[in-house]
C-alpha cells in the first residue's frame, strides 16, 4: 500500500485517481480503446485500407494506403465514421478524422 506525507497508508481511491490524472494517460486509454473499435465502426472494406496511427487532444490520424481510398473516405465516409466512433466510445472524444496517405501495417 502506498503510504501518505507522513508515512501512513493512504486509501486506495486516492492512489487510483492520482494514477488515472496523470497527463495523457486519459488520451492513451483512449487511443487503444480507438484501435480496438476502429474495424468494426468502419467496415471490413474500409478497414482492410486503412489504420489509426496516433490520437491526441481529440484529433485522430488514420493512414490510408491509396489516394483513391482517400480521396472517397474523405468525400463519402468520414462524417459517418466520426459520428459512429464518438457514439461507440459513449462520448464525443474525437474532435477531428485526419487521414493521409501512408503505408499500413501488417496485421
Amino acid at each position: 500500500m502506498k503510504k501518505d506525507k507522513t508515512g501512513g497508508p493512504r486509501p486506495i481511491r486516492t492512489v487510483i485517481d492520482e494514477v488515472f490524472s496523470r497527463p495523457g494517460l486519459k488520451e492513451l486509454l483512449s487511443s487503444g480503446r480507438i484501435l480496438h473499435l476502429w474495424n468494426a465502426v468502419v467496415g471490413q472494406d474500409i478497414a482492410r485500407h486503412t489504420r489509426p496511427r496516433s490520437f491526441q487532444e481529440g484529433r485522430l490520424i488514420v493512414s490510408v494506403d491509396s489516394s483513391v481510398w482517400l480521396a472517397q473516405i474523405n468525400r463519402y465516409f468520414k462524417t459517418r465514421i466520426l459520428e459512429k466512433l464518438n457514439r461507440e466510445l459513449g462520448k464525443p472524444m474525437v474532435k477531428k478524422l485526419i487521414f493521409t496517405i501512408g503505408e499500413l501495417d501488417k496485421e
